[in-house]
């Protein structure tokens, strides 16, 4: 079968979505011919084979690039989608190019779901309010479109979609995210190791690695520190956060100099995927402060790392960790709070790791998938 992949984001780029993309993509190559269409990012060249996979990068504007690959796309996709039986995207800015050249040669589209918004646009702390109506609006429009097959990450994700459009529970597969379980694996890293490298001993610390996005917490988990540093004076904040937006990440940095806390936060760039376990192992537990999440990529990869996972209760995340310590989003002192019952019961019975590693059976997972396309291809 061949098979054409329209993503806005995709190797080297760090991230959730690329990563589970990248681990489908891979077994999926094995036995099909694949090409994948991205965004072309610093460092990157325009076309390579790396690891069995076909990749073809657009160039863009080195500004907001997920927005301008909408519109730079539209050549490539056009003059490769013809030779493919089928295209899968993803939402957001893939979405509109890939579906629009499916619909023009007549092929089957396929769209995975991370995350569905809604109303949420306008209640997530986006202070453009022009901003937030515009990417409300977009959604609206993008899901109202004619997809073949919805492919939603999460029961909560699927229920996101039914709520607030009305597309057939039929055209609608939840299909989990493709995870390395193997790699994933505690017993592989070492929690001295690390330690001893980034120079820590006996120091409580807490982890967040991600994107500072405005459905990220993150703002409210720094604003925690100077609470925290009361209860556990010997406490640091390990605060591995992404430069994309850009715009969000300058201000997690104005607020850690506004309160004065440079001491208790270590502020690290994205770490390359083979780096973040180590992290993770060091780390007495990890925080997911989010908002809301489709998936929630930090809780799942702590809890099958056997980590203690403090989490608000929203989106799949209890669906896929109910063992996590739960909190109310938007509160410092909930976040400040759980940390101090962590520093005084570290061995708590967080273990979901068992039932995490069912759930996200990689066959499974794949006969599922495959099932599904094999249905919408025999569809008229």
């Amino acid at each position: 079968m061949k098979i054409l992949f329209v993503l806005e984001y995709f190797y080297p780029h760090v991230g959730g979505v690329e990563t589970s993309f990248f681990n489908l993509i891979k077994e999926l190559s094995k036995d099909n011919e694949l090409l994948v269409i991205t965004t072309k990012i610093p460092n990157t060249s325009k076309h390579e084979f790396f690891d069995g996979i076909n990749i073809l990068r657009v160039s863009v504007p080195p500004f907001a690039r997920r927005f301008w690959f909408t519109l730079f796309s539209l050549k490539a996709l056009f003059g490769n989608a013809g030779k493919y039986d089928y295209i899968h995207t993803t939402a957001y800015n893939a979405a509109f190019p890939a579906w629009l050249v499916a619909k023009i040669l007549r092929k089957k589209i396929v769209i995975t779901v991370p995350e569905v918004f809604g109303a949420d646009w306008f209640r997530l702390g986006e202070r453009n309010i022009f901003l937030s109506a515009l990417y409300y609006i977009y959604e609206q429009i993008l899901f109202r479109l004619n997809f073949d097959l919805y492919i939603a990450i999460s029961i909560s994700t699927k229920n996101n979609l039914l709520d607030n459009f009305k597309i057939s529970p039929k055209k609608i597969k939840v299909i989990y995210c493709l995870l390395d379980l193997d790699f994933w694996n505690p017993n592989k890293y070492h929690k001295k190791n690390v330690r001893k490298i980034l120079g820590f001993r006996n120091e409580f610390l807490y982890l967040y690695y991600g994107r500072p996005g405005i459905s990220k917490g993150v703002e409210y988990l720094v604003r925690a520190v100077p609470i925290i540093r009361k209860s556990i004076p010997k406490s640091r904040l390990i605060l591995i956060l992404s430069k994309d937006p850009y715009d969000k990440y300058l201000i997690i940095k104005k607020i850690i100099k506004q309160l004065n806390i440079e001491n208790n936060v270590l502020l690290l760039e994205s770490k390359n995927i083979k780096e973040l376990p180590y992290y993770i192992v060091a780390a007495d537990c990890v925080v997911v402060p989010s908002l809301t999440e489709g998936f929630g990529y930090c809780a799942v990869e702590s809890t099958i790392m056997n980590k203690i996972v403090i989490s608000t209760r929203v989106g799949a995340i209890p669906e896929l960790n109910p063992k996590a310590l739960f909190i109310k989003p938007k509160s410092e002192q909930a976040i400040a709070k759980a940390l101090s019952f962590v520093n005084m019961n570290k061995k708590m019975n967080t273990d979901g790791r068992k039932n995490l590693i069912r759930m996200l059976n990689k066959r499974r997972i794949l006969e599922i998938y495959k099932k599904a396309i094999k249905i919408i291809l025999l569809s008229k």
